[in-house]
């Protein structure tokens, strides 16, 4: 994304929820920032991120000081809170002047939610409390005062998903005949169309990051 290339190289990047700490080593081995802190609630999973030499912190971004972070990332747990703002808001106290969020999350207009609706297995409650869409997610983070928002769906699953249920017993004729041909092409049309799911924000997996 072009707006993260424009990221200062130097301060510090928050990695929320780290869990075992997978994302947080990606981004220390960009070597752009001085520090990144692994923050989970987990007292293992900071135990965890310690062992694999990142700076482990236990506790919410609620728990850090104003204007700390160059950057925060959160990957696949606004969908899990219970008041998003709320913790956007947190991100954006956080983070100082001209720093940015990054945020994954499913996207519930994607293609597989579309067509299995219920059915999907991206829904899965209670866990995933609230769902967004490319539109909602930008209204969301402009309200906490977040600017130039830049949402994509990078997803590459979407077929792969709907293929599975086929495999699974799922049946699209009844509901559109014209869907079940076109999951019937070879691998050469569908990587395509998965590529215009991905490049028309159709997909089921968003990543938004936002500047403050």
């Amino acid at each position: 994304m072009k707006l993260m290339n424009k990221a200062s190289k130097c301060g510090v990047a928050i990695d929320v929820g780290a869990g075992s700490g997978a994302f947080a080593l990606a981004l220390k081995d960009t070597e752009v920032f001085e520090d990144v802190i692994a923050l989970d609630l987990s007292e293992d999973c900071v135990n965890t991120c310690k062992k694999s030499g990142l700076t482990g912190v236990k506790g919410v971004i609620n728990d850090m000081d104003d204007n700390y972070a160059e950057l925060i990332c959160m990957n696949d747990l606004i969908e899990h809170v219970y008041d998003p703002l709320e913790l956007v808001l947190e991100c954006r106290r956080v983070i100082k002047e001209g720093g940015y969020l990054q945020i994954a999350t499913p996207n519930g207009e994607g293609f597989d939610f579309r067509i299995l609706k219920e059915e999907t297995k991206n829904i899965t409650p209670p866990e995933h409390i609230n769902y967004f869409n490319t539109s909602s997610i930008e209204v969301l983070l402009k309200r906490a005062g977040f600017k130039e928002i830049i949402v994509e769906t990078p997803g590459m699953l979407d077929v792969d998903i709907i293929l599975n249920e086929i495999k699974n017993g799922l049946s699209l004729k009844n509901n559109n005949e014209y869907l079940e041909y076109l999951m019937n092409q070879d691998e050469k049309v569908l990587s395509a169309f998965q590529k215009f799911l991905s490049d028309n924000k159709l997909s089921s997996h968003m990543l938004i990051v936002a500047k403050k």
